[in-house]
């Protein structure tokens, strides 16, 4: 199937809201026919519980429709990685149902919950909002000159450009997100059992500002989670995205840096910040299972109502080749050709 093709199916701007449609319809069905047809005593705190183990297996059901649709295999380059703390012990089956009852548990926190409807709404809005200029935000050509947000080698966990390689392809605001992480040459991110964020080694790292701007927000206080190794969602969080600073780098262009370290962030709203300026520390708080740094680029001030930004980076080097003005993708080693920092 050729990027055009793909493209043309796979780009709706209403998909990531497909299961959501499906789950609430399957278990409205589900709910009528028990209480309809049975004399069990229906209790209102059940609705959560069938509701979400709706959509879980909708997301599965499009999921999988939509790998068997494409010619290759959507494989992960992360299956062969080594896995950290007790998640290399568990088979794909039991580190769905503990990250999926972590996720389910997270809804029962009012914080999460109300970010994650914030969320939604938001996605509704920018459905509408982006409606037929879906290939004009694909193609969308950035103002600023934007370097890696580190320094050094960095491996990408998570990120790309196409539906295959995309952080969240169905989430519009995180489209062309990317998650960083630091691995050795066999791509393993920590050093002895994963269990303690020290052995991290993108744990405690600078973060640097992608390019110039104005600092618009910034949100600390935030604790790591205490889960590391267990991929299990801090269900205890405040905020889905830890500590985080969002910086205006340009009209419409806004970068998102995420996950960092509590008390690391040395910015305040108002702030200016120069290109490879220090602005915290890659950490471990929000909703994650393993220490990084997200980052990416929205067209408004705020994560809930903004559309992702494909992004190309200035002067970067991947898998060690180096390149002027380039996109990355996940599974690449990536390091900055030019490495100045002005802390």
């Amino acid at each position: 199937m050729s990027n055009n093709q793909y493209s043309e199916e796979s780009t709706s701007s209403f998909q990531w809201l497909y299961p959501l449609l499906l789950a609430m319809v399957v278990a409205t069905l589900i709910k009528l026919t028990i209480t309809q047809l049975t004399s069990f005593d229906w209790q209102s705190s059940y609705n959560w519980g069938l509701y979400f183990g709706c959509y879980f297996l909708a997301v599965l059901t499009f999921k999988r429709r939509e790998q068997n649709s494409k010619k290759q295999p959507n494989k992960h380059p992360s299956h062969s990685w080594p896995t950290p703390g007790i998640q290399g012990k568990l088979g794909t089956v039991l580190k769905t149902v503990i990250f999926v009852h972590s996720n389910f548990l997270s809804l029962l926190n009012p914080f999460l919950f109300a970010q994650q409807l914030r969320l939604t709404f938001g996605m509704i809005g920018v459905s509408y909002r982006i409606k037929g200029h879906e290939e004009d935000i694909r193609n969308y050509q950035v103002k600023a000159h934007y370097r890696l947000p580190f320094n050094g080698e960095w491996l990408i966990y998570h990120g790309g450009d196409t539906p295959e390689t995309s952080h969240s392809w169905n989430v519009l605001n995180q489209r062309y997100a990317y998650d960083f992480v630091i691995a050795d040459n066999t791509c393993k991110r920590h050093k002895d059992d994963g269990f303690h964020l020290r052995d991290y080694k993108c744990y405690d790292k600078k973060i640097l500002s992608a390019a110039d701007g104005e600092v618009i927000k910034v949100v600390d206080g935030i604790k790591d989670s205490p889960f590391v190794g267990w991929f299990f969602i801090n269900a205890m969080s405040r905020q889905a995205a830890g500590n985080h600073v969002i910086i205006k780098h340009e009209e419409g262009e806004y970068g998102f840096y995420a996950h960092l370290i509590k008390g690391s962030i040395p910015l305040k709203v108002g702030d200016k910040v120069k290109t490879g300026q220090f602005i915290g520390k890659c950490g471990f708080s929000g909703s994650t299972t393993e220490p990084h740094l997200h980052f990416h680029l929205q067209d408004t001030p705020s994560f809930y109502r903004s559309v992702g930004l494909p992004l190309k980076f200035k002067n970067v080097m991947i898998n060690g080749v180096k390149f002027d003005n380039s996109t990355i993708q996940r599974g690449t080693l990536v390091n900055n050709v030019i490495e100045s920092v002005k802390t």
